[in-house]
């Protein structure tokens, strides 16, 4: 039985709809640069300030939650880079830690899918808990 050309250009076209719907869409995460000076606020929990830059911007930071510990330096300064931001206000949030970052560094995520690779600047391993941390911009 053979198929009107109208009626295969139809198909053709709801094929290409379909196949439109189901695939895979770029993504417009992008990554930033972020530098979080942790300072002892109590005994055992920290917090402290940072910056993002992010598109071209500077965005301040407040940290709060970090576990300090009774050994913790009093000071830590740390740099590396947020991964799948979409926008600043993307790196809200409680951080988890995820894996130890190699090179004595940490990689830590957040309710938003935000990946945090960060090391101490000199490149030592922090010694602060960062499991918990919270950032919110200020």
């Amino acid at each position: 039985m053979p198929t009107s050309f109208p009626t295969m250009k139809l198909a053709l076209a709801v094929l290409a709809v379909a196949m439109l719907a189901v695939a895979p869409t770029p993504s417009h995460a992008a990554a930033g640069s972020v530098r979080i000076i942790i300072t002892r606020v109590g005994f055992v929990t920290g917090g402290g300030s940072g910056t993002l830059h992010f598109q071209g911007k500077r965005y301040g930071l407040r940290i709060s939650g970090v576990g300090a510990g009774p050994l913790g330096a009093p000071r830590v300064d740390l740099v590396g880079r947020a991964y799948n931001m979409r926008t600043a206000g993307s790196i809200h949030g409680v951080y988890s830690t995820v894996a130890a970052g190699g090179a004595g560094g940490v990689r830590l995520r957040n309710g938003h899918g935000v990946v945090l690779q960060l090391h101490g600047r000199q490149g030592v391993q922090p010694s602060v808990d960062l499991n918990g941390m919270a950032i919110s911009l200020q």
